[in-house]
């Protein structure tokens, strides 16, 4: 008897260990890819093989709080969505030389850094949907060219400082919908050259400072529809009217006060552009169609009406380095905790807390004998 129990709780034992080891094995199976992937995808990610002709990702990251450089070098396409970063580091995304196409959503962003998105030549797309942004520095978009389009979609910005548009050349489209910006600053939108559209629609400008568009040249179609401005001073849309072929405003709300008399001057004689004619919509706030209101209307005291038209210093732009980051402020790319490797062609990969939780009740499990 006795030996027969010994014998029962040797094969017991026996089977608790060849259980271990199989649930062992199924686990490596499991966290293991192919051999030739010699990248990480970052935790909270999907690292998706784009097809099989290429090695290129498509990269999904999820509620990211602290902005990491280790995004795989063969990205293509990068998404980051629910997430919020304190600011995005100079020269970003300067190390992909096969990215495409950069895309926020829903996301929470302190500072776009200058020069974060600086230097990018030959992308599809860079796009902020749904996103808050409190400042875009100088240089923040800076020496881009050939990019099919940049776009704010439903983005709410409270700053946008000088030069953070600056030097863009040859895009498709610049287009900012259903956006509200608190503050436009002189030189924000400085060359501006041979786009085929720059385009606001939808939105909500508090402040556009003199000069907010400047040195613009070879502009294909200039867009503004149904917008509302706050403050609207010199040099902005009338330079981009002389810089444009074809510039359509339509449905516009000024506030018609001695700071936009300037703009009587300017776009009186102008009618194809001019938003003064009746059937164009534009309207001064509580006082009707601007089309039935003069000058002496707006703003009656004449020694008042260069308000909105103050001249500038000269302010030249710094330029974009190859350094990372500020030089008086360093930010290090911040290193990021990585799941397994990648999964194979048309297949995601993609570990979180919970999917770990569960590999380790299976390996107690197994352990155990439960």
């Amino acid at each position: 008897m006795f030996k027969l129990k010994k014998l029962n709780m040797d094969v017991f034992k026996l089977r608790n260990r060849r259980d271990f080891v199989y649930c062992l094995v199924v686990l490596l199976q499991i966290c293991s890819v192919s051999a030739s992937d010699d990248e990480l995808c970052p935790l909270s990610c999907e690292c998706t093989r784009e097809d099989n002709t290429t090695d290129a990702l498509n990269v999904v990251c999820d509620s990211f709080y602290q902005f990491t450089g280790n995004i795989p070098a063969n990205t293509k396409y990068l998404v980051y969505q629910n997430s919020r970063f304190d600011y995005l580091p100079m020269n970003a995304f300067m190390d992909y030389k096969l990215l495409k196409s950069i895309s926020f959503v829903n996301a929470s962003i302190g500072t776009v850094r200058a020069c974060s998105f600086a230097e990018l030549e030959s992308m599809e797309r860079i796009s902020f949907e749904k996103c808050q942004i409190d400042v875009i520095q100088g240089n923040a978009f800076s020496n881009l060219g050939n990019i099919d389009e940049v776009i704010f979609r439903e983005v709410s910005v409270n700053d946008i400082t000088s030069f953070a548009f600056h030097n863009l050349t040859h895009l498709d489209y610049l287009t900012f919908e259903k956006v509200y910006i608190r503050l436009i600053n002189r030189y924000s939108f400085q060359q501006l050259n041979n786009i085929k559209r720059v385009k606001f629609a939808n939105s909500r400008i508090d402040y556009l400072r003199t000069s907010g568009f400047s040195k613009i040249a070879n502009l294909t179609d200039v867009q503004f529809l149904n917008i509302s401005f706050g403050s609207l001073h010199c040099n902005t849309l009338d330079t981009l009217a002389e810089n444009t072929n074809t510039m359509t405003m339509t449905n516009l709300l000024f506030n018609c006060t001695c700071g936009l008399a300037w703009m009587w001057k300017e776009f009186s004689n102008e009618s194809s552009i001019s938003p003064f004619a009746s059937q164009n919509g534009n309207t001064c706030a509580g006082k009707g169609d601007i089309s039935g209101i003069g000058v002496a209307q707006a703003c009656p005291d004449a020694d008042s009406r260069g308000e909105g038209c103050q001249p500038l210093l000269p302010s030249p732009p710094h330029s974009c380095s190859k350094n990372y980051d500020e030089p008086l402020n360093p930010v290090t790319k911040v290193p990021y905790p990585t799941s397994s490797k990648r999964s194979n062609t048309a297949a995601t990969f993609k570990i979180d807390k919970y999917i770990i939780m569960q590999f380790m009740l299976v390996l107690v499990c197994c352990n155990y004998g439960i």
